[in-house]
């Protein structure tokens, strides 16, 4: 049937089947729902998966990965993680999980992973979107932490990338501390990214931060960090020069200094301006 060109056949061969007094089993409902996931009609499929321990059929583990993927076609990062805890708790008491045809431990083991690449798919997918959702990342990686189901890595890289707007910046940060939290390696590439972003949200110190992070526990900052972070200070000293704040264009090149990064005419220019503003001698600075 899951060959068949034409849908709309499934239904007839169902009423068939009724008719003949023929029975569904669990192949039957498993092939039944991912029919109707290629149709488009997930919530169909979720019926129809509420419908097996009516009908005296007990899901397989083959019929809890085709519910996770309904939930990952409809983007609902948090209807695939409720289910995986509802069927986890089941599991947990013995519930389910009987049947010595199946090696339950290495299966449900496989659904935990296909729920955590679901949720950080979806995430991945709510960050592209034109809506603003990173509130929903946030929550769902909360609701994820006391699950107990944590992307590694990799994941979590991904997602930065994915962080490209103004208002992604939070997300981005709570991704890249989660990363150096783990205590592994993080990449130079990931670091820049995050330093770029947080300047587009005018997020300036929390870019020196990462700036910092990388002189003190690597990756060793390159030509791109460089340039990212010496770009920020400009546009703060910009600001110094234009508000005639002197002392604290003097306070940016002095932070510039400590971090090793040499100011040139343009920063001095921009202190000696801001000086001029506030009607100081140039000997002030």
């Amino acid at each position: 049937m899951k060959q068949a060109e034409n849908f709309d056949v499934v239904e007839k061969v169902t009423n068939d089947m009724a008719v003949e007094g023929v029975l569904p089993n669990i192949v039957t409902y498993n092939t039944l729902m991912g029919i109707y996931i290629e149709q488009g009609r997930e919530v169909k499929a979720l019926q129809l998966f509420q419908e097996m321990p009516t009908k005296g059929v007990s899901p397989s583990p083959a019929s809890y990965s085709t519910v996770l993927f309904a939930y990952r076609r409809m983007e609902d990062g948090f209807g695939a993680l409720t289910f995986f805890l509802e069927i986890r708790n089941k599991y947990q008491k013995g519930e389910i999980g009987k049947d010595d045809d199946e090696d339950w431990e290495h299966e449900f083991a496989k659904l935990e992973n296909f729920t955590i690449r679901i949720c950080y798919q979806v995430m991945r997918r709510w960050l592209v979107t034109s809506e603003s959702l990173s509130t929903e990342v946030l929550r769902l990686l909360k609701e994820m932490d006391k699950a107990g189901l944590q992307p590694g890595r990799a994941e979590h890289e991904r997602l930065i990338w994915a962080c490209t707007r103004e208002e992604h910046y939070v997300v981005a940060k709570e991704l890249y501390t989660r990363i150096r939290e783990m205590d592994s390696e993080i990449s130079l590439s990931v670091c820049n990214h995050v330093i770029w972003l947080m300047g587009k949200a005018k997020k300036w110190w929390a870019a020196l931060e990462i700036y910092e992070d990388l002189l003190d526990k690597g990756p060793e900052p390159n030509n791109m960090s460089y340039e990212l972070i010496v770009s920020h200070f400009n546009i703060l000293l910009t600001a110094a020069r234009k508000k005639g704040i002197w002392r604290w264009g003097v306070r940016l090149l002095n932070k510039m200094e400590e971090k090793g990064l040499k100011p040139g005419s343009r920063e001095w220019n921009s202190v000696l301006v801001a000086c001029s503003k506030a009607s100081e001698n140039l000997s002030c600075c």
